[in-house]
């Protein structure tokens, strides 16, 4: 298995393994549909995913389990 020490890769990383069974299914499942959509051309699904990030949600207990803030 390949290891990296990209900063952003292991965020991700860190993210996705916090996550529960059917969490991590759905989000292979986003990640396929979006490489498939972007290989036909489309950039609609991440555009949408980008401001869906934007909205503030306020605090979190315990901080991101992504980012760690």
């Amino acid at each position: 298995m390949a290891t990296t020490m990209n900063h952003r890769v292991l965020k991700v990383l860190n993210g996705y393994i916090n996550l529960t069974s059917d969490e991590k299914a759905q989000v292979r499942l986003e990640i396929e549909e979006m490489e498939r959509q972007r290989a036909k051309g489309f950039t609609i699904r991440e555009d949408s995913i980008r401001k869906g990030q934007t909205i503030a949600l306020g605090p979190l207990s315990g901080g991101c389990p992504c980012c760690g803030r």
